[in-house]
């Protein structure tokens, strides 16, 4: 319809219908990928894919069964764990209902989290800002869904097991607080509700806290461009003290309910404790990766956006307000480790806002219906193709060459095709375990062979897993989980060749020195054999165990200390390198 045609009595009625039609469409379409997806998966979920997922169930089920004792362990986890209990009991609900299933577990991720995480997007059309487009008011709502719905990198995540896109509903809700209204006329409540939001979105995930630096940073610098070129007086600046009780109040409140993770957190040097995360500092070397990830048409769509609203006078402000908060999430966070595919949550509210807030002005420009309705089927087609190049094997070759404008993510169902493998490798081990005592040690840590994938293998072919608890945990990180003894205790080693890795081989020596010494028959691997078996896993990667015919005397034990810890000079000779204070928060 045009943009100057004449309201009726129906209109509004008729905009709501579709509105409610539309959303409703959304949510089934959300809920029907994420049921094929899943179902579509033939898997070993380990390490991060799980750490949630592994809750889900027994926090269902010790909340129906013992309350209190629930309530307990949610406050104890919210002030000692880094994977706290508190963003699993919304889901509480859903697990009671559906099971501890996996499925059952995405779905309420889904549906109370990712899906209130894409209408959220919506508040920024609540603000001020929003009041040049209101005649076509449901064509920007439907830019704004569409834009957060078929973003790939929302859903990635979640597919994966994470349910770190909680945090997006509260970016959304806490930036619509702050920009609905002048933040010198901001009532108390107000300015508390968003310290105490800020302090929670950390709660949820530690890491959020970079979102929390940006946020301060972008309201600074936001008000800081409005004085420029104006006469600095008290009232200009107002809006220091109403930021100040925001920041008292957030730092206050985190103090206050997470006192000893907060203080290992100020303890902890983030940057050298994930330097194993790290493939490139560099400024460029983040740039590109981020580009990739999301695609030059995205990126184009967030820039062309960006300065579009910079060039405006009414919108300069907010443009910079969540440029500054895109530009020092990018540079902070990059500075300390590698996005991983959860943490470019950081840099979604702001693209998903700003990108909103043009795409809608754009859209309000266009005269005549036909405009509109032509502009918003490219809008679905661009995103679309881009959302199925991600998600969908085979996509890409449908496209062609514009293939390469959109993202170079690709997360296909997750399918292993090695699994008789993975079950003459359980039951072997189970055999060697019954010829007697000792502990068994996976030296691999990658996607297709860590100590996680073992254990799933052992516990396939062994009811009740009695061998599991004889496979120790795999030391993965140097300076996260420390070069431990049990790789010299063990009496099964399972290496896998070549040496698998997930992270910087400079960050995993834990798992390089010792591979080194073994299949070189040197140092600690003079006192193994390897045994006949072979076993041939998904990319071709070959499986051997090794067994240690004699204990390890005191001069090869020093030995391999101080020859691991050359890597390592600032430690003390012959101490064993441990993971630091309190547990990562990454």
């Amino acid at each position: 319809m045009p943009a100057n045609s004449s309201s009726t009595d129906t209109r509004p009625r008729s905009c709501r219908a579709y509105a409610i039609l539309l959303s409703a469409l959304a949510i089934i379409l959300a809920n029907g990928f994420v049921v094929f997806f899943v179902k579509s998966e033939h898997y070993i979920y380990f390490w991060d894919y799980t750490n949630y997922w592994n809750r889900y169930g027994p926090t269902g089920a010790l909340f129906v069964r013992h309350p209190l004792d629930a309530l307990t362990s949610l406050v104890w986890s919210i002030r000692h764990a880094d994977y706290n209990l508190l963003p699993i009991v919304p889901l509480v609900p859903v697990e009671i209902a559906l099971g501890p299933s996996r499925l059952s577990f995405i779905l309420a991720v889904t549906n109370i989290y990712a899906i209130p995480a894409v209408f959220s997007a919506l508040l920024i059309l609540r603000t001020p800002l929003h009041r040049e487009t209101r005649s076509s008011a449901l064509g920007a709502a439907f830019i704004a869904v569409t834009t957060a719905l078929l973003l790939p990198q929302l859903w990635s995540p979640v597919l994966f097991g994470y349910l770190d896109v909680v945090g997006l509903v509260l970016t959304n809700v806490i930036c619509f607080l702050y920009l609905r209204r002048m933040l010198e006329e901001q009532r108390l409540g107000t300015l508390v509700l968003i310290g105490l939001l800020l302090a929670g979105i950390i709660l949820l995930r530690r890491w959020y806290a970079y979102w929390v630096v940006s946020f301060f940073a972008g309201v600074v610098i936001e008000r800081a461009a409005g004085l420029m070129g104006a006469r600095v007086t008290t009232a200009r600046l107002a809006w220091v003290r109403p930021l100040f009780v925001i920041g008292a109040v957030s730092v206050v409140a985190f103090f206050i309910l997470a006192t000893p993770i907060a203080f290992v957190m100020l303890r902890t040097n983030q940057a050298d404790l994930s330097s194993a995360y790290m493939e490139s500092a560099s400024l460029l070397g983040i740039l590109a990766r981020y580009c990739a990830r999301f695609g030059a048409v995205i990126v184009l769509l967030f820039l062309s956006s960006e300065v579009y609203l910079l060039a405006r006078r009414e919108t300069r402000g907010v443009a910079l307000f969540f440029l500054t908060q895109f530009v020092v999430c990018l540079a902070l966070f990059g500075q300390t480790q590698d996005f991983g595919p959860h943490q470019y949550y950081l840099l979604v509210p702001p693209m998903v806002a700003i990108v909103t807030l043009g795409a809608a002005r754009a859209y309000a420009s266009l005269k005549t219906g036909a405009a509109r309705a032509w502009a918003l089927c490219a809008w679905v087609v661009v995103l679309l193709a881009n959302f199925c190049v991600v998600f969908i094997p085979g996509a890409e070759a449908r496209l062609g060459y514009t293939e390469y404008l959109l993202s170079r993510e690709r997360h296909y169902p997750l399918v292993r095709t090695d699994f008789d493998e993975l079950d003459r490798l359980g039951a072997r081990l189970r055999d060697l375990a019954g010829q007697g005592s000792g502990s068994i040690y996976v030296l691999a840590s990658s996607l297709i062979l860590n100590d996680r994938i073992v254990k799933e293998a052992v516990a396939g072919v062994s009811p009740g897993c009695a061998v599991c608890r004889r496979i120790n945990p795999t030391s993965n990180s140097d300076k996260r989980d420390g070069l431990r003894e049990d790789i010299l205790n063990a009496r099964w080693v399972v290496v896998a060749v070549p040496v698998q890795l997930h992270l910087n081989p400079s960050g995993q020596r834990v798992i390089v020195f010792p591979f080194r010494q073994i299949l070189g028959h040197e140092g600690i691997g003079l006192a193994y054999r390897k045994l006949d078996d072979e076993f041939t896993l998904d990319t071709g990667v070959k499986v051997y165990i090794y067994e240690r015919m004699r204990e390890l005397d005191a001069t090869t034990r020093e030995q391999f200390w101080a020859e691991f810890l050359v890597y390592y000079p600032h430690l003390k000779a012959g101490f064993p390198l441990r993971a630091p204070e309190g547990e990562r928060w990454r």
